[in-house]
């Protein structure tokens, strides 16, 4: 069972900061990159748990192949 916690723009594939949506994580992703949303309101202890949806797509992919 892969279960990632939030999943975030990619790292590599198919090119760096793609996003499929703007919903959830994927608007302050989006929002950031055009530079419309430069900062979040907080303490500094938060810790943000965001998986690149690359990194998910293989993982599901090399997983599937060991399980076959």
């Amino acid at each position: 069972i892969i279960r990632p916690s939030m999943i975030g723009c990619a790292l590599k594939e198919p090119y760096i900061g793609w996003v499929d949506s703007i919903a959830a994580i994927g608007a302050p992703c989006f929002l950031s990159g055009l530079g419309l949303f430069n900062y979040q309101t907080g303490t500094g202890d938060e810790i943000i748990d965001v998986v690149a949806v690359d990194q998910v797509c293989n993982t599901i992919l090399v997983a599937t192949a060991h399980c076959s």
